[in-house]
């Protein structure tokens, strides 16, 4: 695979080449919560910057809090391709820190990924890792709800973030 940016002996250092070599981070400075629904929940602030035509690393990791599993989905807007690569508690994980079970599985970006929950509504951590194709411009927006309806908060918590980095 070829580098991104490719550099050649000469060539200007400004500031756009030397800022595409880093990651950009979409960081969540609120909480955001859902109670008693199965309907999916586009996050207000974990939407990617627009991701130009090539190829994207993204990484989304997630702080949440339930006392239900949670389904985490992607939406695009362009067109893309490619599989998230997801790890968290299994989807009948209900124990406290000692984790039974694990989820440890490939995914497409708008499958349903269902991971379990930590007892009293513990916060937990979730991570999701893709490498995408992009074809035509476009932005990748967490959305995420209660699997099973509970009259309890689901909360995805400040300090979640979507790192994007592109690769080619």
């Amino acid at each position: 695979m070829p580098v991104y940016p490719l550099l050649a002996t000469g060539d200007l250092a400004t500031a756009d080449l030397l800022t595409s070599m880093i990651y950009d981070y979409t960081l969540k400075t609120t909480n955001q919560s859902i109670i008693s629904s199965t309907t999916y929940q586009t996050d207000t602030e974990l939407v990617t910057p627009t991701l130009a035509a090539g190829t994207w690393e993204i990484w989304l990791d997630l702080l949440t809090a339930s006392q239900t599993a949670v389904k985490v989905r992607w939406a695009t807007t362009g067109t893309m391709s490619g599989n998230r690569r997801c790890l968290g508690p299994g989807s009948t994980e209900t124990t406290a820190e000692d984790v039974s079970s694990s989820r440890w599985n490939a995914s497409g970006f708008s499958t349903d990924v269902v991971y379990g929950f930590r007892t009293a509504g513990s916060q937990y951590w979730l991570a999701e890792h893709a490498v995408l194709t992009v074809t035509s411009a476009g932005t990748v927006t967490a959305e995420w709800g209660q699997n099973v309806s509970n009259a309890n908060n689901t909360t995805v918590a400040a300090g979640s973030f979507f790192r994007t980095k592109r690769l080619a």
